[in-house]
């Protein structure tokens, strides 16, 4: 990242100052605000803020904030410095603060520092724009804050996490792959049930693709498999002319030549669709181990084996979800009603001798 961060005037004044303050024993603390305007969300505010989150060692308080009177492009960062509070006096500034909101005395000033709350007194602060990416986010905790124990791991973590939530916005799910699995390659531990939880939301469109050209296939299949009908007619018309046998004997022939070439085909596309939900389960399943009070993981496992027929294990994961989470019980309750019934289904088809191959492509198929 070549592109220096932009900040105002005051940050040079902020790092000075931070410098001059190592040679004593004060303890400061930092609040960093993070703007979440319409304007500074449609550049990237949401994980400019989870960044600061993931980064930021214990005496940085990172907030959500509507920062206004800026004239740098979103997303708009700001970093106040504080000495240290104790107790005692974070309580008298708390009631100092609800006095002057009472008495309704509040200067133009005070007006101002309302956009970060609880802000006072004497401070060093500074301000970034177009606080796009965690490289800028990790030089800014490190340079113009000057603060050490920022975990440099995190950040490269961050950084491939971020990619690949941008390539899958984009629909580039190759790409969203590879990038979580840099991520993960990293070995940072805090990240890694979230990054397992998206690169299996990753597979699983990868697998929905692959669904669509294997449906594809199969319709082609379906437009040169020639009907019961029409091989009579030739076999009659073979019967009737045979000097027209032979020709017609090549055609019969010709046409199945294809329709092996799109059985193949077929085989294929469902071997990479099935590879691809195993790719997703396997992560979702992990991330449930790793985050097991987060419905997301247990949604994502549900959906995974549910595409994978495994229907009774898909519905246990889905009521995990729901237990975690009640808001899903209206989306999901039918959704686990509807497995039932197709988990009944696949019970009588298969009593009743069904190759479980055909069974599952059947089904796949059909979606």
């Amino acid at each position: 990242e070549k592109q220096q961060t932009p900040v105002s005037t005051t940050a040079a004044a902020a790092a000075a100052a931070v410098a001059a303050s190592d040679d004593d024993d004060t303890l400061y603390e930092w609040d960093v605000y993070v703007c979440q305007s319409k304007a500074c969300k449609e550049r990237g505010a949401g994980a400019t803020l989870d960044a600061f989150v993931g980064l930021a060692p214990p005496q940085v308080k990172v907030h959500p904030a509507i920062i206004s009177k800026s004239r740098g492009k979103g997303p708009i960062v700001r970093c106040v410095k504080r000495e240290q509070q104790q107790p005692q006096q974070q309580q008298q500034q708390k009631l100092k603060q609800q006095r002057e909101t009472s008495d309704g005395n509040t200067s133009e000033k005070e007006k101002d520092d309302e956009d970060i709350e609880g802000v006072g007194g004497d401070l060093d602060a500074f301000e970034a724009s177009a606080v796009d990416s965690v490289d800028k986010v990790y030089r800014i905790l490190t340079k113009h804050m000057s603060l050490e124990g920022v975990d440099s791991t995190a950040c490269e973590c961050l950084k491939w996490n971020y990619q690949g939530n941008n390539h899958l916005e984009q629909g580039e799910v190759s790409k969203a792959i590879d990038c979580y699995g840099r991520a993960i390659g990293t070995g940072y531990a805090d990240q890694e049930g979230v990054v397992l939880l998206m690169r299996s939301t990753a597979y699983l469109k990868r697998a929905f693709e692959h669904q669509r050209e294997l449906r594809k296939v199969v319709d082609e299949l379906q437009r040169i498999v020639p009907e019961p009908e029409s091989l009579q007619m030739l076999f009659a018309t073979a019967q009737a002319n045979p000097s027209l046998a032979r020709a017609l004997h090549q055609r019969v022939l010709s046409d199945r030549r294809k329709q092996d070439r799109q059985f193949r085909q077929i085989k294929f596309r469902h071997s990479l669709y099935e590879y691809a939900l195993l790719h997703a389960a396997q992560d979702s399943l992990r991330a449930t181990q790793i985050l097991p009070h987060y419905a997301k993981t247990w949604l994502r496992a549900g959906d995974s084996l549910a595409e994978l027929r495994k229907l009774r294990e898909a519905a246990s994961y889905y009521e995990k979800a729901m237990e975690i989470d009640p808001t899903l019980v209206e989306t999901l309750m039918p959704v686990v009603e509807r497995l039932r019934k197709s988990q009944e289904f696949l019970d009588q088809a298969r009593s009743l001798g069904w190759p479980e191959d055909t069974l599952r492509l059947a089904l796949d198929v059909a979606g």
